[in-house]
């Protein structure tokens, strides 16, 4: 088994990488680093710094064939490396990889087997020695059926993928699904007309649309994965006017829009 070999850090502040020999649980198994801090707001004040500032943040996407398991599996990660049902260790639980309180999943809308995770400040070195490591392969990917990409979320950047996030009032929801729809191959949704159509940004067949199922809000959350993406057209697009009318009839109450870059090099 490969094992990382681990540099000296210092005992409070670790950047993204390394991890910490202090205990993160408050009862059962150590998983030997501990939790983050929870962020309150984007405002911390100065000088306050955990373990997880400035590392980046990264998505998990993809299709798990069992997906009667895996939500099982993934809440038992958040604070414990050993998990699963005959039992597995991996190097790390979810907590000394990223800032957990911020975590988010999704499921997809229309394919039930698609699912999305944001992971917020992750720590690559040890995101990565779990993902690597046999038992993840093993136990996760291959027993689950699962295919799945990680990438880094980047505000800025000309990749070829991207990631749209949309929050809307729960009243809204359903018109929010109709006008996606109505988008995939008309630039005519809702009695606006927009710049263009889906279909003129992206590869239509490999879009993806999941649905927040964690945490629980009082909104309705919504992800699109867009594959191939012509950035020029998909800038205009969301620049418009035509488009914040849109977002706006249909409840939008924040978005955000992302390139998927490939994981950071260590």
């Amino acid at each position: 088994v490969y094992k990382r070999q681990v540099r000296e850090q210092p005992p409070i502040f670790m950047g993204c990488c390394g991890h910490d020999e202090r205990e993160s649980k408050t009862g059962g198994r150590s998983t030997g680093a501990p939790a983050p801090e929870n962020r309150p707001s984007e405002n911390r004040p100065s000088g306050k710094a955990t373990a997880f500032d400035g590392c980046p943040d990264v998505v998990t996407f993809g299709e798990c064939g069992d997906f009667d398991k895996w939500p099982e599996l993934f809440k038992a990660h958040e604070n414990d490396g050993t998990i699963g049902n005959p039992e597995f260790k991996l190097p790390f639980s979810r907590n000394q990889c990223a800032e957990e309180p911020l975590t988010e999943v999704y499921r997809g809308v229309t394919e039930q087997k698609h699912f999305l995770v944001v992971l917020r400040s992750v720590r690559m070195d040890n995101f990565i020695d779990v993902i690597g490591h046999m038992n993840y392969k093993q136990h996760v990917v291959a027993d689950l059926e699962m295919q799945e990409e990680h990438r880094e979320l980047l505000k800025e950047g000309d990749a070829s993928d991207a990631c749209l996030l949309a929050t809307v009032g729960k009243a809204h929801a359903q018109t929010w699904i109709e006008a996606f729809n109505q988008h995939a191959d008309s630039p005519t949704v809702h009695g606006l007309t927009l710049p263009c159509a889906r279909s003129d940004i992206c590869d239509n067949s490999r879009v993806m649309l999941l649905e927040k199922v964690s945490p629980k809000t009082s909104d309705t959350s919504f992800a699109i994965v867009l594959r191939d993406v012509d950035k020029v057209k998909l800038d205009h697009l969301v620049a418009s006017q035509q488009w914040k009318d849109l977002q706006a009839n249909i409840g939008v109450k924040a978005g955000s829009s992302y390139a998927l870059g490939p994981l950071p090099e260590q």
